[in-house]
């Protein structure tokens, strides 16, 4: 069974939230199951065992020395490349299909 928060907190997070300052009975109902349900999934979570893996500090799981060198690629054929190989053209002009009627 989901946790249910009690009004006062739900008042007081509202207002941090800056959801409302005087929520209704209504308000106070719906976001304390849901919110309840929220702290019932992190207890969950934190029932999780994480021995063993490696804490990272967000997307990034790799060190500036282990990435490549940017290398710029050059070529000078690009622009006839990508007219020979667009489906709609007329000369070197690309065709797209209308946006407006």
């Amino acid at each position: 069974m989901s946790k249910i928060l009690d009004a006062q907190t739900v008042t007081k997070i509202a207002k941090l939230a800056r959801l409302t300052d005087n929520p209704s009975p209504e308000f106070l109902e719906k976001y304390g199951k849901e919110l309840g349900a929220i702290l019932d999934y992190v207890e969950q979570l934190q029932q999780i065992d994480t021995t063993g893996i490696s804490p990272t500090d967000g997307l990034r799981t790799i060190t500036v020395e282990q990435l490549r060198e940017d290398i710029p690629f050059v070529d000078l054929n690009i622009r006839e490349k990508i007219i020979a190989n667009f489906p709609l053209k007329k000369g070197n002009l690309l065709e797209v299909p209308g946006i407006f009627e």
